[in-house]
């Protein structure tokens, strides 16, 4: 009983706001903040699939024969969650080479092997990305990776190669062989099971580094979030006032009062 009288007047309450107007621009308000937050964290956490990031693109050189004792590790830093996909071009001097290889992704701080997967020398198509799935390394972001390429009964003429740059545009990976540091870093592209979210922080981590004119690019992603909640917030506000106004009824409506001299009768 008790609860229904305090619903009567809260019911009241709000009806004789909503004449003024006041009650349906805050609860408009409100609701718009409510729904536009509830909006992004779903865009945020829709999947968009395989995202691909290229680290470098031009080949300068070939590195040496990967034979037993010249392994190849090249280290790197994951820019996104559920990495599961590792693109290298290999070489394979336009021979056919039917050897065992061994492809292996290390965890760099723990140094335990996470994968391991073995494909055949006569499968490279020389000079092109050849892939390397696995199941997804869920919290992979900022974490540090060792990819390796092994061939343990590779011999002299019988093993495949890999491409690498010779300057160093990525130094966030350093590139061995035999425990030999080479210039530069292989060519590899790291595949990402990815969200919006992640896109979006991808694409500010890119950006943040450039520069046009006075304006950094980071300065110019956060403006154009800025504009997107504020465009977003406006509509939703406009819309929910309309709804709310249209629920309440035109007994709620602002009465003109009868001195009003908007509305003459003649």
């Amino acid at each position: 009983m008790g609860a229904d009288w305090v619903t009567q007047v809260v019911t009241s309450i709000v009806a004789a706001q909503a004449r003024k107007g006041v009650a349906v621009r805050a609860a408009a308000l409100v609701v718009s903040f409510l729904l536009l937050a509830e909006a992004s964290t779903v865009l945020w956490q829709w999947p968009v699939g395989l995202v691909k990031m290229a680290t470098l693109s031009q080949a300068e050189y070939t590195i040496d024969e990967i034979r037993p004792g010249s392994e190849v590790e090249q280290t790197f830093v994951a820019t996104a969650d559920r990495l599961c996909q590792v693109d290298v071009r290999l070489a394979n001097y336009g021979r056919r080479i039917d050897v065992d290889v061994y492809f292996v992704l290390r965890d760099g701080s723990s140094g335990r092997d996470l994968v391991s997967k073995r494909f055949r020398g006569r499968d490279v198509d020389g000079g092109t990305y050849h892939q390397f799935t696995f199941p997804c390394q869920e919290h992979s972001r900022g974490r540090t990776y060792i990819l390796i390429l092994e061939s343990p009964q590779a011999g002299p003429m019988r093993a495949i190669s890999a491409l690498a740059s010779s300057v160093d545009l990525y130094p966030q990976g350093v590139l061995t062989q035999g425990g030999r540091k080479l210039p530069g870093d292989l060519l590899f592209r790291l595949g990402y099971r990815s969200t919006v979210g992640d896109v979006i922080r991808m694409g500010f981590d890119s950006v943040s580094r450039v520069q046009v004119g006075p304006i950094d690019g980071r300065a110019a992603f956060l403006a154009m979030g800025f504009l997107y909640l504020l465009s977003g917030f406006l509509a939703l506000n406009l819309a929910t006032a309309a709804v709310w106004k249209s629920s309440l009824g035109p007994q709620h409506m602002k009465a003109p009062r009868e001195n009003d001299d908007s509305i003459r009768l003649d």
